[in-house]
């Protein structure tokens, strides 16, 4: 792999192939574009891997994070248009999630799209029920992020790793939660939900209410996977699957059909 510099916004393989979709993968609050480096390999001959590298972590560690999702998703949307001259999927899980659809109406306004969104692990517009997370003190901002990753101690019993990471997740966090307050703006590009069957923070119908950010109110694809809000850690191969299925599916230089389930 090619080591990105200071900077930019992604970390992409240092060969491409022509013939490959290109796959860019948004991190989660407090993630990093490291959280994705095993799909590398694991897609290799289905899709061209980039991954998003937010400031403030890995080697942007000195930088500030960004705490504006205006300012997120243009840097991140300037990285990714040029990819978008062949079939480019984005796949954003929980904040990535939101950064993605963002990152998705810059890129059409452009006159370039995504050929598919793909949004994990976030409840659709209008239901995030929000509450003001990242004001929490540390305390109570552990408990949360014990919850969600149902892995209860694993900072209390890193206090090294708990002092880098929560003022990270307590950016994304107000990040996040002040974009959830606006009304979105729906996009063109066919859009997919994947979410965790025991997530506790993303219901059925909460993943269904992202019909309201498409244009035509289509799906692409629900998914339900074992699990809870990380199951895409937690069942890595099923995932990677149900993503090579729809990379598979893309023709060359548009989207894929929509389906209404």
């Amino acid at each position: 792999m090619r080591a990105a510099t200071a900077g930019s916004w992604l970390s992409s393989p240092e060969h491409d192939d022509p013939r490959l979709p290109h796959l860019v993968c948004l991190p989660w609050a407090g993630g990093s574009a490291g959280s994705f480096a095993p799909w590398v390999d694991a897609l290799a001959g289905v899709a061209v891997v980039h991954r998003v590298r937010y400031p403030g972590r890995e080697s942007r560690f000195g930088e500030p994070c960004v705490r504006d999702m205006d300012a997120m998703a243009d840097a991140v949307a300037e990285a990714v248009r040029p990819l978008c001259a062949r079939p480019t999927v984005l796949f954003g899980h929980s904040m990535g999630a939101a950064v993605a659809h963002e990152v998705a109406l810059r890129c059409e306004r452009s006159g370039r799209p995504p050929a598919l969104v793909v949004v994990s692990g976030h409840p659709g517009p209008g239901t995030y029920r929000g509450r003001d997370v990242h004001r929490m003190d540390d305390e109570a901002l552990l408990v949360e992020l014990d919850r969600l990753a149902g892995e209860p101690g694993m900072l209390t019993r890193h206090p090294e790793l708990r002092e880098i990471l929560l003022p990270v997740v307590r950016a994304d966090l107000g990040l996040v939660e002040s974009h959830s307050a606006r009304p979105p703006a729906p996009i063109r590009s066919p859009l997919a939900v994947f979410r965790g069957a025991d997530d506790p923070d993303v219901s059925d119908e909460q993943a269904r209410a992202w019909r309201r950010s498409q244009a035509d109110g289509d799906l692409v694809r629900h998914e339900v996977f074992p699990g809870g809000h990380f199951y895409l850690e937690q069942h890595a191969d099923r995932v990677l699957a149900a993503l090579s299925r729809l990379l598979g599916s893309l023709p060359a230089g548009a989207g894929v059909p929509c389906w209404s389930g």
